[in-house]
């Protein structure tokens, strides 16, 4: 069996009150199939989030769709986010403090896009970093 590994970092500025925003774009792949691991990151000075979704596509030409969004990140049952942890002081995972992180594993299948956005009471900015590992 083998196994790739890409890492991956973005980031933007959330220009304009509760709309939501790219903050990372992985697209053009022959597919996307693995576990993913972010760190999402509110570089806000005072703000918290007010929204994280991940957003998927099947192919070059598809429309976006929602994977998991907010309370989602919350939910043990759920088969495709294996792990999700925030840093204490902030409410939720969605809901980040100024300065604070989330961390998250998703598993993904044979997508071809993935997105990641985020949303905030006022304008700010949001890191992702993190990586994918593949099984061949």
């Amino acid at each position: 069996m083998e196994h790739h590994y890409m890492n991956f970092h973005g980031s933007a500025a959330i220009a304009s009150a509760d709309t939501w925003t790219d903050i990372l774009t992985l697209e053009g792949y022959r597919h996307l199939s693995g576990t993913v691991n972010l760190e999402i990151e509110n570089d806000h000075a005072s703000q918290a989030t007010t929204g994280i979704r991940i957003l998927l596509r099947d192919h070059v030409n598809g429309e976006w769709y929602e994977y998991l969004a907010d309370a989602d990140f919350g939910n043990s049952s759920l088969t495709n986010l294996l792990f999700a942890s925030y840093t204490t002081g902030s409410a939720a995972f969605h809901t980040l403090t100024a300065g604070h992180f989330a961390h998250c594993h998703v598993l993904l299948n044979a997508c071809q896009g993935l997105k990641v956005q985020a949303k905030a009471a006022a304008a700010g900015s949001v890191t992702v970093r993190g990586g994918l590992v593949n099984t061949l």
